[in-house]
């Protein structure tokens, strides 16, 4: 269990795992992955990442996810990967962004995998497949947002983002409209609204840029 007033390192690096266990982040705390360090979550165990709670893997680091472990993400949650860190997902993992704003960010740089020189031959699969309402976010790829009709709030982010009718061939033609109530928050570096782009009355979008 860890809030926003714990603090404290463990010895580098450090090497945190989860047997059958229930790790539960509260709203507004983080854990920092550093130093090659490893956080490994085994079959059985769960981690639960609340509201404003964020997961931080940096360079060198792992965060493994194994098959039949459970990741939870309410909220405003994050797990981030940065340049250079690692995150290696096992198939039949359980990764759940329940929300819209729940998140898996990989930073430019971040890798599908595990350090080598600290697994030998993990089993890591090279995306991340989840349920709920939330989002992978790689802000190492560019995202079109063509023929679609958006009409619950969403989380887009990428490196460049291109919204419109026929803003790639690799989709049919069509507009992209924004309704119901709908929010939608575009994360990227760089956004390019083309024709046959609406948001309706109501509805809000949002450019945020990282």
């Amino acid at each position: 269990r860890v809030s926003k007033n714990t603090f404290g390192d463990f010895v580098n690096p450090t090497s945190f795992t989860c047997n059958n266990s229930y790790a539960k982040m509260l709203e507004s705390s983080k854990i920092l992955v550093k130093n090659n360090s490893t956080f490994i979550l085994n079959s059985g165990s769960k981690l639960e990442i609340n509201n404003y709670a964020n997961l931080v893997v940096e360079s060198g680091s792992t965060l493994q996810i194994k098959a039949g472990a459970n990741v939870s993400l309410v909220g405003s949650a994050k797990i981030v990967i940065k340049s250079g860190g690692y995150i290696c997902v096992e198939s039949g993992a359980n990764i759940n962004l329940q929300d819209y704003n729940s998140l898996i960010v990989m930073e430019e740089g971040a890798i599908y995998g595990a350090n080598p020189s600290l697994f030998s031959s993990p089993s890591c699969s090279g995306s991340i497949t989840k349920t709920g309402n939330g989002s992978v976010i790689d802000y190492s790829q560019d995202v079109y947002i063509q023929n679609q009709t958006i009409s619950s709030n969403k989380y887009i982010g990428g490196k460049n983002i291109f919204v419109g009718n026929h803003v790639t061939t690799s989709q049919a033609a069509g507009d992209v409209l924004i309704n119901n109530s709908a929010n939608v928050i575009f994360d990227c570096k760089n956004i390019v609204f083309d024709r046959g782009f609406e948001c309706a009355f109501g509805s809000t979008y949002e450019v945020k840029n990282h």
